[in-house]
């Protein structure tokens, strides 16, 4: 009988490698090193670092407490919270496929129309026309969606946590992009929120 983590595997599989692909078409296309470097210096070492423990910490809580129950839900077995779970996991997906499209896309015409003068400096379009990080946003959704669906309450805790670092960092990034390009980006954070839409 198949088994609900399958269909996760399967899903998170098959996003990856969409994912992987869309951004190596993007690297060989248009040449992005140098814009990757840059990238590096929007945000405070200690908010990226923070980021990364906190998520790795995560996926090992996740991880652990999954083996521990050993008994992976059956599709048959699924109740409301289950169904939450996944609604949130497909949520998570989609935001991450719109952001990486919208980022493609910003990283084409970065690179090669017109002259760099003339190109904004940060992107704006697709999904960051109404929040300013997605990314982040679909990783939290992603992670949420599956610790609720496959019933691992610990997790979710962390999940949460995870949610404190990443406004940590996204804080720390608008602060260090404020300091850099100024009014043009106050006016961007005015149309925008930072990770959650109408909301923060």
């Amino acid at each position: 009988m198949i088994q609900l983590w399958m269909i996760l595997v399967a899903i998170a599989l098959i996003f990856v490698i969409a994912v992987k692909l869309m951004v190596l078409r993007s690297l060989f296309k248009t040449k992005v090193l140098q814009w990757a470097k840059h990238q590096k210096a929007l945000m405070k070492p200690e908010a990226a670092w923070v980021w990364k423990i906190t998520l790795v910490l995560t996926l090992v809580i996740g991880v652990g407490e999954f083996a521990k129950a050993g008994n992976p839900l059956l599709i048959t077995e699924l109740v409301i919270m289950n169904y939450v779970g996944l609604a949130l996991l497909v949520l998570g997906l989609w935001v991450l496929a719109a952001a990486m499209d919208a980022r493609r896309q910003y990283l084409w015409f970065w690179q090669v129309l017109g002259p760099k003068e003339t190109i904004p400096p940060f992107s704006k379009n697709g999904i960051y026309g109404s929040v300013r990080n997605p990314r982040e946003l679909g990783v939290i959704l992603v992670l949420g969606g599956l610790a609720i669906a496959l019933g691992l309450n610990f997790t979710v805790a962390f999940v949460v946590l995870f949610l404190f670092a990443t406004m940590y960092r996204v804080s720390s990034r608008d602060r260090i992009l404020i300091e850099k390009h100024g009014k043009t980006y106050i006016d961007y954070t005015r149309s925008t929120k930072k990770l959650i839409p109408y909301i923060y």
